[in-house]
């Protein structure tokens, strides 16, 4: 997850938190947990993440890719045709 990405999640984590604690809908003890597991999750991913980038093939520099490989996922959606 990028840094930003990462920022933007626990900041409303953090709202959102505060407004159920404050309307009586969470504890304050179950929100800390929900909090420790959240942490958990990104830190877990954020560590398969950077295996991942580990293990990838490093393109040449000459070679351009426009990165289309790493988004398909390899199904075709169908065309629409046009009248």
């Amino acid at each position: 997850m990028s840094p930003e990405n990462r920022a933007l999640l626990m900041r409303a984590n953090r709202l959102m938190g505060a407004s159920l604690v404050e309307a009586n809908l969470v504890k304050i003890e179950d929100l800390e947990k929900a909090n420790e597991k959240l942490f958990e999750i990104i830190a877990v991913q954020n560590v398969r993440q950077s295996l991942a980038e580990k293990s990838r093939p490093r393109s040449s520099p000459s070679s351009k890719s426009t990165g289309a490989s790493r988004r398909s996922s390899g199904r075709r959606w169908p065309t629409i045709p046009r009248n």
